[in-house]
């Protein structure tokens, strides 16, 4: 929503460009092994990984925390579900 938010320069939104300002983004595909690497190589070098899949889903593409946490001991993974770990 907020990239339709009104203030554009240059079809960008000023909103966009002022909250997501010295940040660096990336689009990965998960499912498959590059990006499941690309993750590893990432995680060694963050302090958190906000995961917001299904429950289970990060354990399924090998990216649990038991996992990332050897890369990176001090690493957080919060994670955020609109459905909660205990619903079907």
């Amino acid at each position: 929503m907020t990239r339709f938010a009104p203030w554009h320069v240059g079809g960008k939104s000023l909103y966009v460009a002022s909250i997501l300002r010295n940040k660096r983004l990336v689009a990965l595909d998960v499912r498959k092994a590059d990006g499941q690497r690309l993750v590893r190589e990432l995680a060694a070098k963050c302090d958190v990984l906000i995961e917001n899949f299904r429950p289970g889903m990060l354990e399924k593409w090998g990216l649990s925390y038991k996992a990332l946490s050897e890369v990176n001991p001090g690493l957080l993974i919060p994670r955020i579900s609109g459905f909660g770990r205990s619903l079907p």
